[in-house]
């Protein structure tokens, strides 16, 4: 039997921060989130944990790229991987997966729509922020939220 929650697999704990962060009012309750956090693909995480406890299943990675094509590619290749483990296993059934890619990356998001951002730390931000997160977003962003490392640990 086909257990229903939401799974969501992201790459680090960051990712998954600022996922619930966008995401809240629309994560059901019963979310549950796994980071692969660089050992092996969230891809391989998100086909394991479809075959194994079933899904739904949406892995959000950054592309790390603006190149839309290869965005695409990334894309079109993870799901051929999990389709040919999901078919291999279980046949005709059609998996409840889905690979969603940030474009370059998840907290570039924050940056291009200050609102967010300003909602996100809870004061306002100036240009000159803005204008740093757009050039290091991940590290600008992970400072303005005071996430390290330990706070996850």
């Amino acid at each position: 039997m086909i257990d229903l929650k939401l799974r969501i697999v992201a790459e680090g704990f960051t990712d998954i921060h600022f996922l619930r962060k966008l995401l809240y009012r629309e994560l059901v309750h019963e979310t549950k989130f796994y980071a692969s956090q660089g050992k092996v693909s969230a891809v391989t995480v998100g086909r394991n944990i479809l075959v194994h406890e079933g899904g739904p299943v949406l892995i959000v990675v950054d592309s790390d790229t603006l190149d839309i094509e290869r965005q695409r590619e990334y894309e079109e290749t993870a799901l051929a991987a999990v389709d040919a483990a999901y078919a291999r296993d279980f046949g005709a059934m059609p998996p409840l997966f889905k690979v969603f890619t940030f474009r370059p990356c998840i907290e570039v998001v924050f940056f291009e729509a200050p609102e967010a951002l300003e909602k996100l730390i809870g004061k306002e931000v100036d240009e000159r922020t803005v204008e740093e997160g757009k050039a290091r977003p991940k590290r600008r962003l992970q400072e303005l939220c005071g996430i390290t490392e330990s706070s996850w640990l």
